[in-house]
């Protein structure tokens, strides 16, 4: 089972005795994460105040994470544009550490805000971006997270079977960790796509299957939100008392746990439901129910559609005195509130009402402004419809672009291998080389010493194999073949460590490249304990303990 993460209050008093300011800073990061969560508006001083103590003690690392809070609370807030700007100096803070967890988690970042602006294209591209680092961590928790977030863009441009093969692979990992909570979310996601997609049997197995994890975990908001999507299955149905039966149970969910605002929206959804049932008094008490929590709690959207509902009940009634009084309660709060579908409803329906009281100016006025905001409703559908379709290219467009750049990876990796492969069969050349021309310069000293008459000629022949055996060309080339393999290793090497000899540097070559000592003293024409001397030399220099592994240390520069 994952760690519980620690509360407010713990990090709190973990803060108050930190040791030092780089232990105070990461607790603040962490204290401005946990609060973004639960209290947003709290949670930029913490990140702030870790900012300041992470440039003041030098520490990039903790400065870039704290760049990094500092765009949470702006995201939540939903000042988008400051948020991007934070998390962008984070993320090349982050690339010149070469940080590529830091680089990935604030991808992420930059994608939930770049979908928070419909930038869906950019959104995919950052989301995609860090999923490639997490896969190559095998870091599942943060793999399925993002799953999550890429599922939730093709929803969001109505890709809807797109958005179902990333809420799977989310679903596998978190049932597979045995995260229930988190799996009954993403089995929410799937069941909401299915209705979408108008599969409305499928999506009522996925909802019952949430529902049942909740149930058993006692989440009792997540259970009230379930039950209302099931509603909306019944509703969409016809079962209009199944349907009623989960609404009443998503209201006494949210009543019992003192959500006031989401009880006025469910009270709307039950006035909605029970005119349909044909149970006018029920709906009128529901609705006036709902009216009057949301003016309470302020939520005035939720209050102008009870009224906008109340006045219709009434205008359909013939009521129409009544139905002017309701629908003029709602009018300003729907104008305020930049509502203007239903404002172009409220103006129809005042027209109708206007009209059955004789009263023409009046009716007049209210059609030409349901004319009007028909009009720009007209032109906020035609830009929202161009937006959708500028987002599917740009969705199309970046997973082009990744896939290009996938095979382009993939073809310089293998370019690389090749290379690798040749590199190291050209070193194994020279040391088979070296092997030969060493056993043939013994064998001629030995027929040298039993042939004293031909001592000249052995001479030549002794000059001309030892000229052989240090031919500068041989291992120029090599060493031409290494530099396009490994770009700006030695002269990197020769810089973080001047005092490395010209003949150390080779050996650290052939090391990279998994030669073994035998090898490299075969290759450099000089003995095993010349080899382990140099490797004893460069380790000295280079500040390496004991437990590192030389070969392995060059090979991941």
């Amino acid at each position: 089972m994952p760690q519980k993460p620690p509360t407010v209050e713990q990090l709190e008093a973990r803060i108050a005795a930190a040791a030092d300011d780089a232990e105070r800073a990461m607790l603040l990061n962490d204290l401005s994460y946990r609060l973004n969560q639960t209290d947003p508006k709290r949670s930029l001083a913490p990140a702030e105040e870790a900012y300041r103590l992470a440039v003041k003690i030098g520490n990039r690392g903790i400065e870039a994470t704290s760049l990094r809070s500092i765009a949470h609370y702006h995201d939540r807030v939903s000042d988008y544009s400051t948020a991007l700007t934070f998390a962008r100096q984070a993320l090349e803070i982050f690339q010149e550490l070469e940080d590529r967890n830091g680089v990935a988690n604030t991808m992420n970042t930059i994608g939930i805000v770049e979908r928070s602006l419909t930038n869906f294209g950019a959104a995919l591209l950052a989301f995609n971006e860090a999923l490639t680092v997490f896969r190559e961590r095998n870091d599942l928790q943060r793999v399925a997270a993002l799953c999550n977030n890429i599922g939730t863009v093709y929803s969001e441009i109505g890709d809807y079977s797109a958005a179902l093969e990333p809420y799977l692979a989310a679903l596998r990992i978190y049932e597979e960790s045995g995260e229930e909570l988190n799996a009954a979310i993403c089995i929410n996601n799937i069941g909401i796509i299915y209705y979408y997609m108008g599969d409305l049997d499928t999506s009522f197995e996925w909802h019952s299957r949430g529902m049942e994890v909740y149930r058993r975990l006692g989440s009792a908001y997540s259970m009230a939100l379930t039950a209302g999507n099931l509603s909306s299955i019944y509703k969409a149905r016809g079962d209009y008392d199944a349907a009623l039966e989960a609404l009443n149970q998503e209201l006494e969910l949210f009543t019992a746990l003192g959500e006031r605002r989401y009880q006025a929206t469910t009270l709307v959804k039950l006035g909605s439901l029970q005119e349909l049932r044909g149970d006018r008094r029920s709906a009128l008490r529901y609705l006036r129910t709902a009216a009057t929590i949301a003016k309470e709690v302020g939520n005035w959207n939720t209050y102008g559609d009870a009224q906008h509902k109340i006045g219709h009940l009434y205008l359909r009634s013939g009521e129409f005195k009544r139905a002017v009084a309701e629908l003029n309660k709602g009018l300003k709060v729907l104008s305020d509130a930049g509502m203007n579908k239903d404002l172009a409803e409220m103006h129809e329906a005042l027209a109708q009402a206007h009209e059955g009281l004789g009263n023409s100016a009046d009716a007049l006025g209210h059609l030409k402004l349901h004319a009007r905001l028909n009009a720009n409703l007209f032109g906020e559908e035609r830009q929202r419809a161009v937006a959708e379709m500028q987002a599917r290219f740009d969705v199309e467009r970046a997973q082009r672009e990744r896939e290009m750049l996938r095979m382009k990876n993939q073809h310089l990796e293998e370019m690389v291998q090749q290379r690798s492969r040749e590199l190291t069969a050209m070193a194994m050349h020279l040391v088979q080389k070296n092997t030969f021309l060493q056993k043939l310069r013994r064998d001629t000293v030995a027929l040298a010493g039993r042939h004293p008459e031909a001592k000249n000629a052995f001479t030549e022949m002794l000059g001309a194999i030892s000229e052989n055996l240090h031919d500068d060309d041989d291992w120029d080339r090599f060493e031409q073949e290494f530099q396009h393999v490994h770009q700006g290793f030695v002269q990197m090497l020769a810089e973080r460590c001047p005092r490395l000899t010209p003949t150390e540097l080779k050996v650290c070559a052939l090391l990279k490249i998994n030669l073994s000592n035998k090898e490299v003293g075969k290759l450099l024409s000089v003995s095993l304990r010349n080899v382990e001397s140099h490797r004893y030399s460069i380790r000295k220099k280079l500040g390496l303990s004991s437990e590192v592994n030389l070969s392995s240390y060059l090979a991941g520069l």
